[in-house]
């Protein structure tokens, strides 16, 4: 197996991957953003209550295409897509309108998903090459995840996401010659 381009993601930002890689920590490898897509600014990861989305929309240059489990949902006049048929595509800015069992992971990443659940919202998490937002009922900032509140600290420079990114690289690299030496004889 190439595990060397399947950990290499040209799509997303090192917030969006980090965040993503949450779904499967301990079980598969994390995907890094390539080289040049850390050069790219956009990326961050913001959790919103639907009351807040029209404003996040509005400071937008283009509308975000949402992703939604199914129908259902209103999505305030964008472009929504379900999110199993967004597999395979690279959109610009995207919101994810979380059903309840996405909503209890988003809010607290210790809660488990079904298979199912987290394949698909795996596959929409990793659409955005832009901003990525996730939109909850009934959601308030004061209580959203521990993980975006804390890792995705919109003052972060560049250059320390850039280092930040290397570093997980490494220290992954070092993980994995440890557990499957074979792939990595010199």
């Amino acid at each position: 197996m190439d595990t060397t381009t399947i950990s290499v993601t040209h799509r997303c930002s090192a917030d969006v991957m980090r965040y993503a890689n949450l779904l499967y920590q301990n079980r598969y490898q994390p995907v890094f953003p390539s080289d040049e897509r850390l050069a790219k600014p956009k990326g961050r990861v913001t959790v919103l209550g639907k009351k807040d989305f029209a404003a996040w929309v509005a400071a937008r240059t283009e509308k975000p295409t949402v992703l939604t489990w199914n129908n259902a949902a209103d999505t305030f006049g964008c472009h929504r897509m379900n999110m199993g048929e967004s597999k395979g595509l690279t959109l610009g800015d995207v919101a994810i309108f979380a059903t309840g069992e996405m909503k209890k992971w988003i809010q607290d990443e210790s809660v488990k998903l079904k298979d199912a659940t987290k394949a698909k919202l795996y596959v929409a998490l990793t659409r955005a090459s832009g901003d990525l937002c996730l939109v909850i009922d009934g959601h308030d900032s004061e209580n959203r995840s521990q993980y975006v509140f804390n890792a995705m600290d919109n003052d972060r420079s560049h250059s320390s996401r850039h280092a930040l990114c290397y570093k997980e690289r490494a220290g992954n690299a070092e993980m994995m010659r440890e557990k499957c030496p074979a792939f990595y004889r010199r």
